[in-house]
């Protein structure tokens, strides 16, 4: 099934990257979600997201923060996999129970 160029089957929702032109010309992207709890389709600007500078004590490189921001899988060398996700409870899923995030704040970098 195909529904504005997002295409699923059965209960395989995917994450889905859709660009276009806005009012001024510029490129703009939007990654669409669909959430099977409420039955909608979910949708945020990457560039409106902040990636973790690290997770479980591993630097992300910048490919790595990328996919983050877009939605996509990321895979640390540990073997954890995460990504964000607006349609999980806490906004990431992941191969593992818990997650260390580290977040760049006003020049400081808390642990979450």
């Amino acid at each position: 099934m195909t529904l504005s160029g997002i295409s699923w089957s059965g209960k395989n929702w995917p994450t889905s990257k859709k660009s276009y032109v806005d009012k001024e010309g510029n490129i703009q992207t939007e990654i669409i979600e669909y959430d099977q709890r409420t039955k909608q389709f979910l949708s945020y600007n990457p560039r409106d997201i902040k990636a973790p500078q690290m997770v479980n004590g591993q630097e992300l490189d910048p490919q790595q923060k990328k996919k983050y921001k877009e939605g996509e899988t990321v895979l640390l060398a540990d073997g954890t996999a995460f990504q964000l996700s607006p349609s999980a409870p806490k906004g990431l899923r992941s191969n593992k129970s818990g997650l260390v995030l580290s977040v760049l704040l006003d020049g400081a970098c808390p642990t979450y």
